[in-house]
């Protein structure tokens, strides 16, 4: 079975013209959302609210 990437892959390859349901761009979403917060879980003094994200002053006091 093809994965939806490699069959991107494919088409993209032979010039075919890909087109996507929503489904495709929700799916896609659900897996970077779930990445994107099990990277931010690792990292406590980051935040997506600028206010709140404490990352930058750990490089600026080296």
């Amino acid at each position: 079975k093809v994965n939806n990437l490699e069959q991107l892959a494919m088409l993209s390859k032979k010039g075919t013209k890909v087109r996507f349901g929503s489904g495709f761009f929700a799916e896609l979403y659900k897996k970077y959302k779930a990445l994107n917060d099990e990277i931010f879980a690792q990292h406590p003094d980051w935040s997506r609210d600028k206010k709140k994200d404490l990352s930058w002053q750990r490089w600026s006091q080296q």
